[in-house]
């Protein structure tokens, strides 16, 4: 799921369909696909909108300038976000056996 959302991010010259191609190989949740495609493009989609707004036609500049920068950034929020969530269930997991064998 976190390689479609981070391909979703990307740029037009990333190729997403690659992404999409080896989804549907590893016959993956057609819902985490899902929610990971509308996600990632509400996202870039949404940030784009709120530059042509805020910015009008400096927006594209702004964009080509630093969007690649942009979506690799929130890629690795979620990738941390991701790394940190698994350490604390292991965490947890941990404590729960702790408690239940009573040491």
């Amino acid at each position: 799921m976190l390689s479609v959302l981070v391909a979703t991010l990307l740029p037009p010259p990333f190729p997403f369909k690659l992404f999409v191609i080896t989804a549907g190989v590893f016959r993956f949740s057609l819902f985490r696909f899902m929610i990971a495609v509308i996600g990632g493009r509400a996202f870039r989609f949404l940030l784009e909108g709120y530059f042509a707004v805020r910015y009008g036609a400096e927006a594209k500049v702004i964009l080509a300038k630093y969007y690649p920068w942009i979506g690799l950034a929130f890629a690795g929020g979620v990738i941390v976000f991701v790394i940190v969530r698994k350490f604390l269930k292991r965490e947890a997991a941990a404590v729960e056996q702790t408690l239940e064998t009573g040491s």
